[in-house]
């Protein structure tokens, strides 16, 4: 394993090599341990070279603090399968994902006012989503864009509306949700809890970035279980599941495992709350289950996020502020 020293605004510190770690800042060069980053919610701009040549990098988490991306940040991530682009970036520079061979998808925001050049050269298996619309007269580019900015001539689609297919609220949240799912073998609870009417379509708001409860409910009983998560999951994943579930007319049922107790904002919780409601079939039960903790309302900042940590039946009150018909069955909230 390679380790560098990390130099940002003259603190220095050794970023050890792991699978998962939080970044704030500085430069992390060549780390082979490093295979999924979660970019600090206090962080405005990754640095240039910040992940340059980190080969078993796969997933980026990039939240919406950031507003600038650095040259080279990126550069020579070759596993690099997934990366997210907030409305917040403003600018991306000069090779950030150049020679990102194994991304295949990205999409630029309209927010994006400056791109520089060589942004992903050498990409060889990416197609490009820009929500900015095509320029009819050379250089082609919004203002402000380098023309060499796809100097590898990768596939690009223009005019790109990727948000107005989802059409979901997405409010900033104080505390990333996105270091919360865990489970990456254990089934999470709520699904040994639910009986699940066959041959249907259930929405896991929030169900991280694992599918195990997929494999589990297709093989209990034939049922499609769609992840929805804005924090664990990609723009073209999310849209892809919410366009599902409209074609279906809605879905049959939905789970919403151990999310509400990270959210600390009441005004987000009942924000998620309307969103599945939005994506129910008429009369159709949402599934919620909560990690206690404490049990004591003793609600704080954790490793991973926040926590609420308030019972069960301490939540009753608030879901009935969009559902009509709330009742509680041990660890178990049924809403419809």
């Amino acid at each position: 394993m390679k380790f560098r020293l990390v130099e940002s605004d003259e603190n220095k510190e050794i970023i050890e090599p792991s699978s998962i770690f939080t970044y704030t800042g500085g430069v992390v060069t060549g780390n082979d341990g490093v295979v999924e980053v979660k970019i600090s919610n206090t962080t405005t701009q990754i640095d240039e070279y910040a992940f340059k040549d980190c080969k078993n990098l796969k997933h980026v988490t990039i939240p919406n603090s950031v507003s600038v991306i650095g040259s080279y940040a990126f550069s020579g991530c070759t596993s690099l399968t997934s990366v997210d682009i907030p409305t917040s970036v403003k600018e991306i520079q000069i090779g950030a994902f150049k020679n990102c061979t194994s991304l295949t998808s990205i999409t630029i925001p309209d927010s994006v006012k400056k791109i520089s050049s060589l942004v992903f050269d050498g990409c060889t298996n990416l197609t490009i989503y820009c929500e900015a619309p095509y320029r009819g007269t050379w250089p082609h580019v919004p203002f402000g864009w380098s023309p060499y900015f796809n100097q590898s001539n990768r596939p690009i689609i223009w005019d790109y509306k990727l948000k107005q297919e989802t059409n979901l609220a997405q409010s900033n949240q104080e505390y990333t949700s996105a270091n919360t799912s865990i489970n990456s073998s254990k089934l999470p609870a709520i699904f040994r809890l639910v009986k699940f009417t066959p041959d249907t379509i259930n929405l896991d708001y929030g169900g991280g970035k694992f599918d195990n409860a997929a494999e589990y409910l297709k093989n209990k009983g034939n049922v499609t279980n769609l992840v929805y998560d804005p924090f664990n999951r990609s723009r073209e994943h999310n849209s892809a599941v919410i366009k599902q579930i409209r074609a279906n007319g809605g879905a049959d049922s939905a789970t919403l495992s151990n999310v509400l107790n990270v959210i600390k904002e009441p005004e987000i919780r009942l924000e998620v709350l309307n969103n599945i409601k939005s994506l129910l079939k008429p009369g159709a039960t949402l599934y919620i289950t909560v990690y206690e903790g404490t049990g004591k309302g003793d609600s704080g900042e954790t490793k991973a996020g926040y926590q609420l940590n308030k019972k069960t039946a301490d939540y009753v009150e608030e879901i009935s502020q969009v559902f009509g018909d709330v009742t509680r069955k041990g660890k178990l909230i049924i809403a419809r």
